[in-house]
């Protein structure tokens, strides 16, 4: 059954979310919790009767037996070495619980479990603490990677400091796989061919947007919350050479959201093909995820004197597009800075976003930059 569960966790990568329709696979589900929460009794009663022989009921008694044990212990007073090793037990315990407590939030998400639906039910993670507190925000949509070639958030900022050279993972899917030995002039031509003919790109790389007949989208961006569309982008149509070759599609825009957050709910963000009406790729963030990405943003706006994260957010990313590797690098560089962050899609390809905060009591100013 372990197995099982695992298996339904992970069955996400099938196109056209296969499973996640059918069978309801891809995340931690409910139902899932409340099976092994089922089974709690029985491993209890298994765990007692093989560990001390004894019923529960006689469990019950040899345990309050134990704490009057330790109670009589702890107030002899002829006992005065035992009683000061009782003394500093109950210290370390109300210390390690006031720690646990104190720094609840850096566990969870040190261990990952802010990204488990669990976390916000059980009114334990992190965000589950003021979530009134963050119901408006600034999203911003940077461009859609074509093609993401395997890059993580990690390899990502790692990009941004000039300690990898990201393009050559998208050179890798852009060409065919040329045969070793060739001489120049026939490997040439081969990758040339590769660009204008899709059939014979590498389309199963898994890491790249594609659509149902390989033809060019027209691609817009969409963020759903609860099942509702909130905004939208402009449809942005690339050229062939753009999608042949995997490159970046720049939308550049911002959106104010105002969420009423509901527990377990995500918010969705959908490329599609407005053209095709098809759901190219998707990335889901639930409130855990959310929150890291503002405290992104503060850590950036403490070392800022004169602006504010979400207008320099915006500013920076209407600059123009770079023409080149040397260009990117640099511009991809000053953005992380700001708070933005490269997140694959499911379906393929990469998009790269900003979340920032915006107070009650912002200046219309920053409402001019924001579409409402």
């Amino acid at each position: 059954m372990g197995t099982m569960n695992y298996l339904h966790y992970r069955l996400n990568c099938l196109p056209n979310n296969a499973f996640q329709t059918w069978f309801g696979a891809g995340k931690c589900r409910m139902w899932w919790a409340w099976f092994w929460a089922a089974l709690l009794p029985l491993w209890t009663a298994m765990f007692i009767k093989t560990t001390y022989d004894m019923e529960l009921t006689g469990f019950i008694q040899f345990q309050i037996d134990g704490l009057q044990a330790w109670y009589l212990d702890f107030t002899d007073t002829n006992n005065s070495q035992g009683q000061v090793h009782q003394i500093l037990l109950v210290i370390v315990w109300v210390l390690a619980i006031v720690a646990g407590y104190y720094y609840r939030v850096a566990i969870i998400r040190e261990l990952g479990l802010d990204q488990v639906w669990c976390a916000d039910t059980m009114n334990f993670g992190p965000s589950a603490e003021h979530p009134e507190d963050h119901n408006t925000f600034q999203v911003c949509v940077w461009r859609v990677d074509v093609a993401c070639g395997g890059v993580g958030d990690g390899q990502a900022r790692a990009l941004a400091r000039g300690e990898v050279d990201g393009f050559a993972e998208r050179q890798d899917s852009r060409t065919l796989a040329v045969p070793r030995g060739l001489s120049w002039p026939i490997s040439a031509g081969i990758s040339e061919l590769g660009r204008y003919i899709p059939m014979l790109e590498k389309s199963n790389d898994g890491h790249s947007l594609k659509t149902p007949d390989g033809s060019v989208p027209s691609l817009s961006v969409r963020l759903l919350y609860g099942g509702e569309e909130i905004h939208s982008t402009r449809v942005v149509k690339p050229t062939s050479s753009e999608w042949r070759n995997k490159g970046s599609i720049y939308f550049q825009e911002n959106f104010r959201m105002n969420i009423d957050w509901q527990p377990r709910q995500t918010l969705r963000i959908e490329v599609r093909d407005a053209k095709g009406r098809a759901t190219l790729a998707t990335l889901n963030m639930d409130e855990g995820s959310l929150l890291h990405e503002f405290d992104t943003a503060k850590k950036v706006g403490k070392e800022m004197e004169f602006h504010t994260v979400p207008v320099t957010q915006v500013v920076r990313m209407l600059e123009q597009p770079p023409q080149n590797d040397a260009e990117d690098r640099r511009q991809v560089r000053q953005l992380q800075e700001l708070g933005f962050s490269l997140h694959r899609l499911q379906g393929g390809g990469a998009i790269w976003l900003a979340f920032s905060e915006i107070a009650t009591n912002q200046s219309s100013g920053m409402q001019i930059l924001c579409c409402e």
